[in-house]
């Protein structure tokens, strides 16, 4: 896995445990996260897992 994949996976889970540690749900800012960065990104580069019928909990 290529260092800067790393050091992002490291500061999610790091976030993670933050928002564990202030009594949210980690699972709902992922799926929120989730559909905050597919909204940025061009519907030809990255289409919404809603338009094949998914949600973002099922693409984990």
């Amino acid at each position: 896995m290529a260092h800067a994949e790393e050091a992002a996976i490291d500061v999610i889970a790091d976030l993670l445990h933050r928002l564990r540690a202030h009594g949210c749900d980690p699972d709902s800012a992922l799926d929120r996260a989730q559909t905050h960065f597919e909204a940025e990104l061009p519907e030809a580069v990255y289409p919404k897992p809603y338009d094949r019928g998914l949600r973002n909990s099922e693409l984990r």
